[in-house]
């Protein structure tokens, strides 16, 4: 704990280890750790993961003014369970600018929560991503990503290799004992962010970007909740985003 690491650069670290779409390392990875700070460092081509990552109930983690560029999946991940207390909370993410990544696996975010509560968010510049900007959800079982702070940040061309897809994504399917203890409020805030040139592979006639739908309803593009793609994307109410 109250480790800082600061102007450092990562070209070749990191794997993909984990599940298929649960990616699970990075050039720095934190665990069971409190106020780390990951400063002006630079993560880029040959970092095969996350340019950072922190799990196992780490606390008060603060990534600020990284630059992270083509690397193998994405920019910042935080990942944990609920339940067990080994989700990350009191994150502070601000001031990095990450582009080009998703270079070997697609499913990734500039700023991934999977899941993370209490997060602060802000004055990101993310762009070129083959699927998300910035996503919210709950990537493990029995998780919920809660009262995150999520505002202007600057999200440009993401969902460009995927569909049922949002540049800014919340995604709840409300199920599980950490839904049932919570009541489906997750009270996630987004507000003054800048998005543009996302459509996504599923939508590029250019009418279907921003629709909302269900979780259960297949439906054509821009219907259902799994062919949609857009600006934000909440799935079902359990999302709990509010703008």
């Amino acid at each position: 704990s109250n480790i800082t690491i600061r102007d450092s650069s990562y070209t070749s670290e990191g794997c993909w280890c984990g599940l298929a779409g649960e990616p699970n390392d990075a050039a720095v990875l934190i665990t069971k750790s409190n106020d780390v700070t990951v400063e002006a460092c630079s993560f880029s081509a040959g970092v095969a993961g996350y340019g950072v990552a922190a799990t196992n109930g780490s606390l008060r983690l603060r990534v600020v003014g990284c630059r992270v560029a083509n690397t193998g999946q994405g920019g910042v991940l935080l990942y944990g369970n609920t339940l067990n207390h080994t989700q990350p909370d009191y994150a502070f993410i601000s001031h990095n600018h990450i582009q080009n990544i998703g270079q070997i696996l697609k499913h990734v975010g500039g700023v991934g929560l999977h899941s993370g509560s209490h997060a602060v968010i802000t004055h990101n510049r993310v762009h070129r991503s083959p699927r998300y900007g910035i996503n919210i959800d709950q990537g493990m079982p029995e998780s919920a990503s809660m009262h995150n702070f999520i505002a202007f940040n600057v999200v440009s061309e993401t969902c460009r290799e995927t569909a049922d897809c949002g540049a800014l994504e919340f995604n709840g399917d409300g199920s599980g004992t950490a839904y049932e203890a919570i009541d489906f409020n997750l009270n996630n805030t987004l507000m003054y962010n800048n998005v543009t040139n996302t459509v996504g592979s599923g939508a590029t006639d250019g009418r279907h970007g921003g629709q909302h739908g269900d979780n259960h309803d297949p439906g054509p593009a821009g219907r259902g909740g799994r062919n949609r793609t857009g600006a934000s994307e909440r799935e079902g109410a359990e999302a709990g985003a509010k703008e």
